[in-house]
Parts: structure tokens; sequence; C-alpha cells
């Protein structure tokens, strides 16, 4: 909020922080918020399937693997 305001003064404060307080609900997935995974985490499965479509819709030569496109083990490890 402090930052707003300081760049944007004419914000209603209490509208940003209204604003603020909803859009946060939806930054996060379930699995973020239930402690499933880290935040930047990635699924395999997901990452898979995301990688299968744009290889398919952008008629790539190959699949890439996995591995080359993302990497969970630089997120700090989990408690």
């Amino acid at each position: 909020m402090q930052y707003v305001l300081k760049h944007n003064p004419e914000v209603d404060p209490d509208g940003a922080l209204g604003a603020a307080q909803v859009a946060s609900r939806f930054v996060y997935t379930e699995e973020v918020t239930s402690g499933k995974m880290a935040v930047g985490q990635f699924e395999p499965a997901r990452l898979e399937k995301t990688r299968d479509t744009y290889t398919e819709y952008l008629g790539l030569k190959r699949k890439v693997p996995l591995e080359e496109i993302y990497t969970n083990d630089l997120l700090p490890a989990r408690k």
C-alpha cells in the first residue's frame, strides 16, 4: 500500500487496500495455500501438459524434455 500511495497519491487508500485483499485470493493456487506445493514450484504433470500443448499448437519439431524447461532444484528445501 505504501508504494502504491507514494507513486499514486490520488488513489483511495481504503479502496486500494480492499482491491489488494480481493486480488490476493487469486495470486496463489490452492496447492500453494494448502501447503501441498511451494511458491514457484512446478508439478511435472502440469508442466508436461503445458509443454505438449505448446509443442502441438506451435508446431515444434520436438518435445523439449521437462528438465530443459524448468527445475524445482533451486527452490529452498520445504520444511
